[in-house]
């Protein structure tokens, strides 16, 4: 099996990504009443603005991203808050943290597991975590 690059800056990216096309006084007003902690209100944020703009990535980006939230979620390495925060969101993280990241995989790819199936799969995949690579995108 080819070994998988995973940058955890490509989630960051789409998260920042996500609102970039709208005015700050516009997306507060959007996010007012948002309840973060609310499952069905966050996956619809995530269907209507995080999943559009994933769409509009390219191939190549849309597998790293994959491959990077799939290792965040299997592993003890990623720091959840410190990757929603450097995307500069425009609303609050979910608490836990990572239920967050888990409803983005729930929505983005609705009929496959994120559990790695064996600790060994972890070695598959080479973390990079430089912000230049985004640059290639």
């Amino acid at each position: 099996m080819e070994k998988q690059i995973v940058n955890n800056f490509f989630i960051s990216d789409l998260i920042r990504k996500s609102v970039c096309f709208y005015d700050m006084d516009e997306i507060l007003n959007i996010f007012d009443d948002l309840d973060v902690n609310n499952e069905e209100q966050m996956k619809m944020v995530i269907r209507y603005f995080l999943l559009v703009n994933y769409y509009f990535q390219t191939n190549e980006y849309q597998v790293i991203f994959k491959n990077s939230l799939r290792f965040c979620l299997n592993t003890q390495k990623c720091d959840f808050y410190t990757i929603f925060e450097r995307g500069m969101p425009a609303f609050e993280l979910t608490y836990p943290h990572q239920d967050f990241f888990i409803w983005i995989w729930e929505v983005f790819y609705k009929y496959e597991d994120f559990m790695i199936e064996s600790e060994d799969l972890i070695n598959f995949y080479i973390e990079s975590n430089d912000e230049r690579m985004l640059s290639k995108f």
